[in-house]
Formats: structure tokens, C-alpha cells, sequence
């Protein structure tokens, strides 16, 4: 369990692997359709569900399903908005009763290879520059705080826009400020800059957007 907080938010976390007592307590939230899925992907789902059933039961909500859109994003209960995220060492799920929308997101720190390969695809020439900064977390800082944006728009527009429609502008010691500026006629209606918060832990960033 990890300790990040989030404004007007209640948060849960899990360490990964999935606990045998909690994989039990949680089964039951699998549905037909998902009885192929692997040990990992299985776990993965589970670890989410579990997270978002805690952080709800924090703001005296007792739920025992939370469905699946289409999109495959959480369906959270009523006048809940919430965001789920997972890694290979741990599980974060965040719900609130008193924001629009709101986006977390956790990444394990890439290599300075992996971030190579995908630069081109993840930031603009601009953003290089700042993420020269600091090449250890800087590029997984904004890989993560730009999925944390889309998790955050995606409800809103139901649209999708990629890594290179969202700019980085700024970082401060825990927070950041990232622009959208997409061309895509739904997500271009929530064009601005957003403030976002961040946190290191050890080999994990933590990112979270809220509207």
C-alpha cells in the first residue's frame, strides 16, 4: 500500500501479487465472459475491483459489482466518478461523489531504451527538451501523466486522442501542467491546460488529473 492523495478523493491502493485471501473474496466479481482471461490479467482485474470496492466503502458506499463499459472502463455507481490503474508491483483505484472527472495513473520507471523507442510516438520535440531534465523520471513521468489525462477526458468526450495531442508545459517538485490541444471535434471541446499531481516511489510515479 502506498500513501497518495488525491483532493475531494478517496484513494485505495494493493500490492501486487494478489493476496490468495483477496483473489477468494473477489471471484465472484468475475463475470462468464471473463473466464479465459490468464492469472495475470485475471489478478490484474480483481486487484482494480478490489481497490475501487475499498476506496468506495470510504465514503460509506457498499458495493458488490461494478460493471464494465463497453470501452472497458469502470461503470461506477451513481454520482461516483472514479479511475483505476495497475502495475506489475501494485493496484490504485480512486472514486469521488464531489469531482466531474478524474484520471490516476501508475507506471513502473522505463528504461532509457524503452523511452528511445517510443519517444516519437509518447512527446513532441518541445517536451524533450524538459524531459532532458531528468532522463531517469521524466519520461515516464509524462508517459504516466498523459494517460492520466486521457482517463480523465475519456468520460467527458467519450473520444479517443493519442499521447501527441496532450503537451507537458510544466513540472514542479510534485505537480505538473499539461495541455490538450487535440483537433478531434469531442475531445477538442475540453481543450485547455490542467493541473495534475505526481509522486515518486522508489521504481513507481504516481499520476493523477481531477476536474
Amino acid at each position: 500500500m502506498i500513501n497518495y492523495k488525491i483532493n475531494d478523493a478517496s484513494v485505495f491502493s494493493v500490492e501486487m501479487p494478489l493476496d490468495e485471501k483477496i483473489i477468494k473474496e473477489m471471484e465472484s466479481w468475475l463475470k462468464p465472459s471473463q473466464s479465459n482471461y490468464g492469472t495475470k490479467r485475471k489478478h490484474d482485474f480483481l486487484a482494480g475491483r478490489y481497490c475501487a470496492k475499498k476506496a468506495l466503502e470510504k465514503l460509506s458506499i457498499s458495493i458488490m459489482d461494478i460493471g464494465m463499459h463497453e470501452s472497458r472502463a469502470p461503470v461506477w455507481p451513481r454520482n461516483i466518478v472514479g479511475s483505476i490503474t495497475h502495475t506489475k508491483s501494485i493496484a490504485i483505484a480512486a472514486v469521488s461523489n464531489k469531482l466531474q472527472s478524474m484520471g490516476i495513473d501508475a507506471e513502473n520507471i522505463m528504461d532509457i531504451k524503452r523511452y528511445q523507442s517510443l519517444k516519437k510516438m509518447i512527446v513532441s520535440s518541445n517536451e524533450e527538451v524538459l524531459i532532458n531534465h531528468d532522463l531517469k523520471n521524466y519520461p515516464t513521468l509524462f508517459f504516466s501523466a498523459k494517460e492520466s489525462l486521457y482517463k480523465t477526458i475519456y468520460p467527458l468526450c467519450e473520444q479517443y486522442f493519442g499521447f501527441l495531442d496532450a503537451s507537458i508545459i510544466s513540472i514542479g517538485s510534485n505537480e505538473f501542467t499539461i495541455e490538450l490541444h487535440s483537433t478531434e471535434e469531442k475531445v477538442s471541446k475540453f481543450n485547455k491546460t490542467y493541473a495534475g499531481k505526481y509522486k515518486i516511489f522508489n521504481d513507481l510515479i504516481v499520476t493523477s488529473i481531477t476536474v
